[in-house]
C-alpha cells in the first residue's frame, strides 16, 4: 500500500511510495477512513510510481468532493502526471501546484 499521512489541521494527505493497481484498494480504504469530505489537497512529492489505477484513485477522491463543489489540489505532482491530467481532460477535477514540504 502507498504510505499515507493525514494532516488534519491542513486537510491534506501526503502519499509516498507507489499508488498502483496493487496498492489502491488499501489506500482508498485509508483515505476514506481519514475523512475525504474534509480533504483539500494531496501531496504527491514522495510518490515514486503511479499507474492508471492510481489516477483512478485520485479521481475517486475528486468525485467524493464534487458534491461540495470543491476541487482537490494535487501538490507537487511530477511532470508526467501533470501532462496525463491535461491530455486526459481532467483539469476540471484538479488544481496542481508546487508547495513546500511539511515538517515531520
Amino acid at each position: 500500500m502507498a504510505a499515507l499521512r493525514y494532516l488534519r489541521e491542513s486537510a491534506r494527505i501526503e502519499l509516498a511510495g507507489a499508488l498502483t493497481f496493487d496498492t489502491v484498494p488499501a489506500t482508498v480504504a485509508r483515505i476514506e477512513a481519514a475523512g475525504v469530505s474534509e480533504l483539500r489537497s494531496i501531496d504527491l512529492a514522495d510518490l515514486d510510481e503511479i499507474d492508471s489505477a492510481g489516477v483512478a484513485c485520485l479521481l475517486w477522491v475528486a468525485a467524493k468532493k464534487s458534491g461540495a463543489r470543491a476541487r482537490v489540489t494535487l501538490l507537487n505532482p511530477d511532470r508526467r502526471l501533470e501532462k496525463l491530467i491535461e491530455v486526459a481532460g481532467l483539469r476540471d477535477w484538479f488544481d496542481a501546484q508546487r508547495a513546500p514540504r511539511s515538517t515531520r
